[in-house]
């Protein structure tokens, strides 16, 4: 089966508390409650004929982090949000053959563990150098399942972990 479309939105509401530990390390920690909401359009077997599916989730997570400050010109944060399983319960449409009609679904989509940390580094009282590296773990959605009926459809996924690189300076035009 071919995807044709997939329209996933998914927001984190994440209220998070931090704490000093010292003059060198503050930790932090965070819950969110997550929204999603996920629309998907694959084509059928039969020729002109689409499979459309439609459903949402609330799910909670968490997440952890830190701060570590070497110096006052240098710091390096950390973050980590564990994965969300998301569970989408909606309806799935079948057009276009004999078997036309709205189902109850059930969907599983996995939003991936996450790694990221950034350094900042005050070279002058104007110019700054950033640098950040980041890590998501997509290889673990290895397939969408859509349930139906007790009946069970995979969409093969086989994805790559996503890896980021970025470096910036920051430029102070005027003092704060």
């Amino acid at each position: 089966r071919q995807c044709q479309e997939v329209d996933i939105m998914v927001m984190y509401l994440t209220p998070s508390i931090g704490y000093k530990v010292n003059d060198t390390l503050s930790l932090g920690a965070g819950v969110s409650l997550v929204y999603g909401d996920m629309e998907l359009d694959v084509a059928g077997i039969s020729p002109n004929s689409q499979i459309s599916l439609s459903g949402d989730d609330t799910e909670f997570t968490f997440n952890l982090s830190a701060l570590i400050e070497f110096s006052k010109n240098t710091r390096l944060g950390i973050m980590y949000f564990y994965k969300t399983d998301l569970n989408f319960e909606g309806d799935i449409t079948r057009t276009g053959n004999v078997l036309s009609g709205q189902f109850a679904s059930y969907t599983e989509l996995v939003m991936p563990q996450t790694l990221r940390a950034g350094i900042y580094h005050q070279l002058t009282d104007t110019v700054a150098l950033l640098g950040s590296v980041g890590w998501e773990e997509w290889s673990d959605l290895e397939s969408v399942n859509i349930s139906v009926r007790n009946r069970t459809a995979a969409l093969p996924k086989n994805w790559d972990d996503v890896y980021h690189f970025s470096v910036g300076i920051h430029y102070r035009i005027s003092d704060p």
